[in-house]
């Protein structure tokens, strides 16, 4: 089992999951996330859907939320979101998958129970702290590494 650390949330998975923080050993899991290699159950509803990278679509399946993308990866949510079941084609499941679940699904689920995750990078000094907010792309990561390779520490 591992465990992260995701807005706010203390998060378990069966697979390990890059680009999340982990989280001591110790930590009560908030969020389970469950990979799976076998096809996801069908949706009976289509509430909503955007473009982009990922061309996501949200769905119903049963009392669960559905979302599902053009690409590998569908993820069936908990109401409370205290459970995610990820169907992949494959285990280990693909980059894209992990990328959808860190980048759009976990940073949903975490307001379900009032918390909210930034997309961004920081930098201290003293005790103090820089928030560079962005869109991907943007150069969050370039101008942090930038900053912290002189008196700062890039968190």
């Amino acid at each position: 089992m591992f465990l992260y650390r995701f807005g706010g949330q203390n998060v378990s998975s069966n697979v390990a999951v890059n680009g999340i923080r982990r989280a001591p050993t110790s930590s009560v899991t908030e969020i389970q996330v469950t990979f799976r290699s076998e096809g996801p159950p069908f949706a009976d509803r289509m509430l909503f859907s955007w473009g982009g990278r990922y061309d996501l679509r949200l769905e119903t399946s049963g009392r669960l939320w559905r979302i599902g993308s053009r690409l590998d990866g569908t993820f069936l949510i908990e109401p409370d979101g205290r459970r995610i079941d990820v169907y992949c084609s494959r285990l280990p499941p693909p980059q894209e998958a992990m990328d959808i679940l860190s980048r759009r699904v976990l940073p949903r689920v975490v307001t379900f129970s009032g918390r909210l995750a930034i997309h961004a990078a920081a930098v201290s000094k003293n005790g103090a702290a820089l928030l560079l907010l962005g869109a991907s792309g943007a150069g969050k990561s370039t101008t942090a590494a930038y900053l912290g390779s002189g008196p700062v520490n890039s968190v």
